[in-house]
């Protein structure tokens, strides 16, 4: 974990004008829109901030391997904007979906028949509020990675959730520890007149580019041994004239 905040915060610190600026930007265009009044703003919410999560992800990405990348980037998000929006709605459904049996449940022992101490309301409740909680931290983990898949390796919303769950869950406590330390961060780069969130926030999306970035690296040298182990003479039964050399990679 702590090589990956190091690394981070390295990169930062190389290009702390491009992530300021683009700070400037992610911040007023996305989480302002939830200042709105009523619902306005989290309606819009929903549907212009997944884009720009997936630029972040882009940029910072770009700016972790050593790439040129431009705070301009994040409108890039918008190219991907059908899978970024397919895979925000699902991520943050999923939580939601944990409290639809306590609301069942606490609506049925809320009768006057069923009123009784303690409260089975109040235990259904907890229960659903834990319950809920639970469900939260594992989607933000197994997740936390999606928007690596889709802006990378152009996935679809749903392939790109299933391959950031299996690559996620390798380094499980790692990404947790990481997202933990981020919230914090922001919370308080929040209380310091939201100034401090120019540097915090892009570390966080850096420190997750970093643990992307290795874990895929692992994941291709992997691939890379096991084609190399396969034997040599696997095309033994092809005639000699249907053996033709290709510049195709296979990666």
């Amino acid at each position: 974990m702590s090589g990956c905040i190091k690394e981070a915060w390295g990169v930062i610190k190389d290009s702390a004008g491009h992530f300021v600026a683009a700070s400037f930007i992610y911040l007023p265009l996305v989480w302002g829109l939830v200042w709105l009044p009523y619902f306005i703003g989290w309606g819009i919410f929903a549907f212009l901030a997944p884009p720009f999560f997936a630029g972040m992800h882009y940029f910072c990405l770009k700016k972790l391997r050593g790439q040129t990348a431009r705070p301009w980037e994040l409108f890039r998000g918008f190219k991907v904007y059908g899978s970024s929006l397919g895979a925000f709605l699902l991520i943050h459904a999923l939580p939601g979906l944990a409290f639809v049996p306590t609301i069942i449940l606490s609506s049925a022992f809320s009768r006057p028949w069923f009123r009784m101490w303690p409260s089975p309301v109040a235990i259904f409740g907890v229960i659903g509020t834990v319950a809920a909680l639970a469900v939260s931290i594992t989607v933000m983990v197994g997740y936390s990675l999606t928007y690596f898949f889709i802006v990378d390796r152009g996935m679809g919303p749903w392939a790109s959730m299933v391959s950031s769950w299996r690559m996620a869950w390798q380094e499980k406590w790692r990404i947790l520890a990481i997202l933990i330390l981020a919230y914090l961060a922001n919370v308080v780069g929040a209380l310091l007149l939201a100034v401090g969130l120019c540097v915090t926030l892009p570390l966080s999306f850096v420190a997750l580019a970093s643990v992307y970035h290795r874990l895929s690296l692992a994941q291709y040298q992997r691939a890379t041994a096991e084609v190399k182990a396969e034997p040599r003479d696997r095309m033994s039964h092809v005639p000699e004239r249907e053996r033709r050399p290709t510049d195709e990679c296979a990666y």
